[in-house]
């Protein structure tokens, strides 16, 4: 960055590379390709190794991205199904379908519980999937083209999406959804910005949990009690998110 000098040169798929993407801590490197070699190619950084290639018959690569903790490789096709691979082991942990439009683009949120979606003809969309379920949280409608590029802000609370205009969009509110996972010593509270707040009562009173941030572990001998995030998003008033017991 510092020079513009040339660092590396990798032989990418045979044909045109179509999507590319560095891991956060710069030691993978994977490449896309298009129709004429659709194949994903992932290797090591800085030795060049080769340590995996994903070849589908499914049209180009359209989009590829890590992971925030880098251990994940989203890799989208033309056939409108991300995938997502182990990079450690190279494995398929699961394909997600995206409803019926050309898939453009995918990134990652920064916490990894969210992939946004930029798609083409004929909605001209861009869509919020939980990353497990692949269920959709969130619809972003109104361009007149296709949406090739999407993009996450580094708290996860706002969204990109660029098409015949730039779009910015507040998803505080499901960023901010408060998450539990059971665990042998009781239960783990995950959220991404906001307040967490704890009551005896779903009616209340809440109030905030003092010095919590994410995860927060609630012991197995703990008070009973509820929790709640309240989002806070700049230049508007505190919403709640829905109350976990």
């Amino acid at each position: 960055m510092a020079t513009g000098q040339v660092l590396q040169n990798l032989p990418g798929p045979a044909g045109w590379v179509t999507a590319v993407a560095i891991s956060p801590d710069r030691t993978r490197l994977a490449a896309g390709g298009s129709t004429v070699q659709p194949q994903v190619n992932l290797w090591e950084l800085p030795t060049g190794r080769l340590l995996h290639t994903f070849e589908l018959e499914a049209g180009s690569v359209k989009a590829l991205a890590f992971s925030g903790d880098g251990g994940e490789l989203l890799a989208g096709w033309e056939d409108g199904y991300l995938r997502r691979f182990d990079v450690a082991t190279g494995e398929l942990r699961r394909a997600l379908a995206v409803p019926a439009a050309f898939l453009n683009a995918a990134v990652y949120s920064p916490r990894g519980e969210f992939i946004l979606v930029g798609e083409g003809w004929p909605s001209f969309t861009a869509r919020l999937l939980d990353v497990e379920t692949g269920e959709t949280l969130r619809v972003f409608g109104g361009h007149k083209a296709p949406v090739d590029s999407v993009a996450f802000d580094a708290t996860g609370t706002r969204v990109l999406t660029g098409s015949e205009v730039v779009r910015l969009w507040d998803v505080s509110d499901l960023a901010t959804r408060l998450r539990v996972r059971r665990t042998d010593e009781g239960l783990e509270l995950n959220w991404n910005g906001g307040i967490l707040e704890q009551a005896t009562s779903v009616s209340g009173p809440w109030e905030p949990v003092p010095e919590a941030g994410s995860p927060w572990r609630v012991g197995v001998g703990a008070p009973r009690g509820f929790f709640r995030v309240v989002a806070v998003a700049p230049g508007k008033r505190p919403v709640p998110a829905g109350p976990a017991q």
